[in-house]
């Protein structure tokens, strides 16, 4: 069907659609809008967006302005006692010139939860970030939450395609 969908916008494209780069048509295979995907990556961006999006950086800016980058590189599946396919690790860090804030998360795609290491929390749900809302202000953990459920939304549909590890669980 994807393929079908992509020869659709190449012939409606036109020449210029035809001629689009086999590297921007790859790493735009995946993407939810391809055609968007490909005159984004083609439309020049500035060398360091481009290299980002090619790598498959993902980037969050919280509501206070701090920005977290994570990269697709970073999402492993884990094996539990029944093998692979229901958990994920993924590491994340905070841009920061002045600190090297960085985290790894393990999370859970059947239960929604996720285990942030040094937190000493233990699993918390991610099926709702919005419950970590306080009136008034956010919680320390509406972010995270809300960032650990982009991550599983985007990852747990592809869990048999990431690379594997057997790093415990926490």
């Amino acid at each position: 069907m994807r393929r079908l969908l992509i020869a659709a916008v190449v012939l409606l494209g036109g020449p210029a659609m035809a001629q689009v780069d086999p590297k921007i048509t790859e790493t735009c295979m995946r993407a939810q809008d391809f055609a968007g995907c490909v005159q984004t990556l083609s439309g020049g961006l500035p060398p360091k967006q481009q290299k980002d999006a090619e790598e498959g950086l993902r980037t969050w800016t919280r509501e206070d302005g701090t920005i977290i980058r994570m990269r697709k590189v970073s999402v492993v599946a884990l094996k539990n006692k029944d093998g692979y396919g229901r958990y994920l690790e993924y590491i994340y860090g905070l841009e920061d010139k002045t600190q090297n804030n960085q985290w790894i998360v393990q999370a859970d795609c059947i239960d929604y939860t996720a285990n942030w290491d040094q937190d000493m929390r233990g699993w918390l749900s991610i099926k709702d970030p919005a419950s970590y809302l306080r009136p008034g202000g956010i919680s320390s953990w509406h972010n995270p939450a809300k960032e650990a459920k982009a991550v599983l939304d985007e990852f747990c549909p592809i869990i048999d395609t990431l690379p594997k590890s057997d790093r415990p669980i926490m």
